[in-house]
């Protein structure tokens, strides 16, 4: 099918990538156009069973639909270290936590693939739950046959069973879940600006963070199961959430922020957040976003450890600590 591996040929459909769409979706996108199927990229550009595309293979793509190679770049998740530990960078954003990124479980808005069938670069963000142009919750199962859906199907807006995409039940959004996408498809395309509209004390105190502080925040605040659920673990802590799963998480975030900013306290049973993370966002932040985490972060530790771990005390941030 590519008579060079090593850099082929253009092939004859080409088109740019859009400035919001998924470099996977784009790939899936453009090889239909080209009567191809996807496993026929995977086979000449990583293995024949990979299920998406790696960022190595951006700059190929490029050259064989035409696009700018540096905006497909960008549009691809890319691993790296960072601060000695694994990051990945994502529309010229950095992420500290690669489990915040869908690499190979896409998730999609049927109404948006009525509108333009593409797939958007912020589905790939895991705590997108939502489209905030329709307010209607995103989906990464196929409602016909159930089946998770991956990069490697017959096209942007087919199922491998066939299904048309483009007619999943769209179920209705929270204001909650609207705000946060939003916001972060906001950050993702460098747009930092905070709309004064429909903004509440939880809101207020969450919009001034960066991306990935405010993605590391909601989640530690929600992951946490309710009274009754599972106990932490760490697999289940970092491994990647199912669209179903970070509707949950971002639900209960802000469900617990505004306990704690009405009432000073969570309610008693509740599992404790994940406190090494919590030391880890502290640490790792400056001036007036470090401001406003270890002031969150301090009263939620503070209400949800002042029975297991009272007396222990933190350089910056007391966060075991009773408030007086």
């Amino acid at each position: 099918m590519f008579p060079d591996l090593c850099l082929g040929r253009p092939l004859p459909v080409q088109d740019a990538i859009d400035p919001q769409e998924s470099g996977n979706g784009y790939a899936l996108r453009m090889v239909v156009a080209n009567h191809l199927e996807f496993f026929d990229l995977t086979r000449a550009l990583c293995t024949i069973g990979h299920r998406y595309l790696p960022f190595s293979t951006s700059a190929t793509l490029a050259y064989w639909f035409g696009a700018d190679p540096v905006a497909v770049a960008r549009s691809f998740p890319r691993p790296h270290k960072a601060h000695g530990h694994l990051a990945t960078l994502l529309m010229g954003a950095e992420f500290n936590r690669p489990y915040h990124i869908r690499v190979s479980r896409p998730q999609l808005c049927g109404l948006c693939l009525r509108e333009k069938a593409l797939a958007r670069v912020s589905w790939d963000v895991s705590l997108v739950t939502c489209c905030p142009k329709h307010r209607v919750r995103l989906v990464d199962r196929c409602p016909s046959c159930n089946r998770v859906l991956c990069w490697r199907r017959p096209g942007v807006v087919t199922c491998l069973c066939g299904q048309d995409l483009r007619h999943v039940s769209s179920v209705r959004a929270t204001s909650d879940e609207v705000w946060l996408s939003d916001r972060i498809e906001g950050l993702l395309f460098g747009d930092a600006r905070v709309h004064a509209g429909n903004i509440d004390a939880a809101r207020r105190l969450l919009a001034p963070l960066s991306l990935d502080a405010l993605l590391r925040v909601v989640r530690t605040l929600g992951i946490a199961p309710g009274r009754g659920g599972p106990e932490n673990a760490p697999g289940r802590l970092t491994r990647l959430l199912t669209s179903e799963e970070a509707t949950v998480v971002v639900t209960r975030a802000f469900s617990r922020l505004r306990l704690m900013l009405a009432r000073g306290h969570l309610p008693s049973g509740a599992a404790p957040i994940p406190m090494g993370e919590v030391r880890s966002l502290c640490e790792e932040q400056f001036g007036a976003q470090a401001e406003v985490l270890h002031m969150l972060l301090n009263r939620i530790a503070c209400a949800e450890h002042k029975q297991r771990m009272p007396e222990l005390r933190s350089r910056q941030l007391l966060l075991f600590t009773e408030e007086p």
